[in-house]
């Protein structure tokens, strides 16, 4: 269940995050209420030092969420570059959440180019339809992110 860690990962305080990993505490205990584990939440509020210290501590990443989303979901939707780099080792990048939204809906919705850059690189396709029918073009011009759009364009997404 929850423990002291996912407080202080949401506290953003890397001292008591480094003192309870010490402690043996479990890095990989999940919230009842989330479904989270402290990675989760470090990696959703974009917190670097305390990602690397979670996972030299045996932080799992990958953790799937009551959603089906993955830690790379959580990063692709945070916008954080070096989280999402760290994190993408261990995940797979064809990972779909429950609503069968890939990695690049996540970039896609958070107008991360950036992320959707690397994902073009480490995928197929980029015409996925989520369980709406929507493609991340779909997503990437409701959302307003015509940066992302554009880029999907240039990819050859079907308009």
């Amino acid at each position: 269940g929850r423990n002291a860690l996912h407080d202080a990962v949401q506290t953003n305080n890397l001292a008591l995050v480094n003192l309870l990993l010490q402690k043996k505490i479990n890095p990989n205990a999940l919230d009842p209420d989330t479904g989270w584990s402290p990675l989760s939440y470090a990696v959703s509020q974009g917190l670097e030092k305390i990602v690397s210290t979670l996972l030299e501590h045996g932080a799992d990443p990958k953790i799937y969420h009551t959603d089906a989303s993955t830690m790379l979901h959580l990063a692709a939707a945070g916008q954080n570059m070096k989280i999402f780099e760290t994190i993408l080792p261990h995940c797979a990048v064809t990972a779909l959440d429950s609503e069968n939204r890939d990695l690049l809906h996540y970039a896609a919705k958070s107008g991360s180019a950036a992320i959707a850059k690397i994902l073009f690189k480490n995928r197929g396709t980029v015409d996925t339809t989520d369980s709406n029918r929507r493609s991340p073009l779909h997503v990437a011009i409701e959302h307003g992110n015509t940066a992302v759009a554009q880029l999907l364009i240039q990819q050859g997404a079907q308009l």
